[in-house]
């Protein structure tokens, strides 16, 4: 089961030291937490990837996508009692129920390579660029004085103007 709360009425997160809205991923997610993004590096400074701690993440990361191949809870099939509160529990950091070493099953010997793949992509991508790119904000300056906002104003108005005229007919 998904909770609708969780997916679409979540809040801004902010980075620690700062005011800012963090881009991407929420920083518990298990991406950031084996391979978080990083800033781009001068060539001399780039340091080749231990190949054995890559696949030992893929596989890890393994565990949370294919949690019922592992015998682990998956958010999925999780059945509440009839009368119980909802309380779903959060399957975000499962650590604990993780931990220690199980084989890898052979139906997802296949698929480590590519979730392998799927980390290093995605501690390679800009995601604030790749927003930029997707969803341009309409609002380029960040100084107060250079925002237009004629254009926001009557918008609003439009908008007020419209909910008193839909009150009054609907």
């Amino acid at each position: 089961m998904l909770v609708r709360g969780r997916l679409f009425y979540g809040r801004a997160m902010l980075q620690r030291r700062s005011k800012q809205i963090a881009v991407g991923l929420p920083p518990k997610h298990i991406l950031n937490r084996l391979n978080p993004p990083q800033p781009k590096i001068a060539a001399e400074d780039y340091v080749e990837p231990n190949a054995r701690q890559q696949m030992d993440d893929a596989r890890h990361l393994a565990k949370y996508v294919f949690a019922r191949q592992y015998g682990l809870a998956s958010p999925f099939k999780f059945q509440t009692p009839k009368y119980a509160s909802l309380k779903i529990p959060n399957f975000n950091d499962r650590e604990d129920e993780i931990k220690g070493t199980c084989k890898t099953p052979k139906r997802l010997r296949e698929v480590i390579p590519m979730l392998e793949k799927l980390l290093w992509r995605h501690g390679k991508c800009g995601y604030k660029p790749l927003r930029d790119h997707a969803c341009p904000s309409k609002v380029k300056a960040l100084r107060r004085e250079d925002i237009d906002s004629s254009g926001i104003l009557v918008r609003a108005l439009f908008l007020t103007q419209s909910e008193a005229l839909s009150r009054r007919w609907g």
